[in-house]
């Protein structure tokens, strides 16, 4: 049984200057629309032994479509998740703008559950994955995975020229010039 799980993303986690995005793959706890929960420590396992410090075999795909579109530079589980760090190679650059764009802005993950049981709503709580692969997809079965950030370098860099010039004007007699 292969099972899919997803996470929508947030504006806060994509990185534009190094094509990098981050989010959460997976939330815990959380029932998807299959009634499926992830369990604290179920991708531990994977991690380990297939993640980018591993054997570095868990892909990065769109809509679970078997062709990557870039790789995964980090996954770790923290106390809400699967975070994901993900990297767009050049054949994902279309997925890649509709990210930049907000028009897809959700994770999903698909592995095999290696030790599971059933939940009081019918569905299953997964205790340990082989993870495959993560997904940017168009549709999340889980709500709460989501990219959670978009970053802009020159968006950044304008706002904190603009901090500096304005904390700049409150003191006399100095010299500011821009460099860019």
């Amino acid at each position: 049984m292969i099972k899919k799980s997803t996470y929508i993303l947030k504006n806060e986690d994509i990185l534009q200057e190094n094509r990098i995005i981050k989010g959460y793959a997976s939330v815990y706890n959380v029932y998807d629309g299959s009634k499926d929960r992830t369990m604290k420590g179920c991708f531990a396992r994977s991690i380990r032994d297939w993640g980018p410090e591993g054997k570095n075999k868990i892909k990065f795909y769109y809509n679970h479509k078997q062709c990557p579109i870039g790789i995964i530079k980090g996954l770790e589980e923290d106390e809400h998740g699967l975070r994901i760090t993900a990297e767009f190679g050049s054949y994902g650059e279309d997925i890649y703008q509709r990210v930049l764009h907000g028009s897809l802005n959700e994770f999903s993950w698909s592995g095999y559950p290696l030790e599971y049981m059933e939940n009081d709503k019918g569905g299953m709580d997964y205790k340990n994955i082989k993870l495959y692969e993560v997904s940017i997809v168009d549709y999340a079965d889980n709500e709460m995975s989501m990219v959670t950030s978009k970053f802009n370098n020159k968006i950044y860099l304008q706002e904190k020229l603009d901090i500096l010039w304005r904390d700049a004007s409150k003191i006399k007699n100095m010299r500011f010039r821009a460099v860019y």
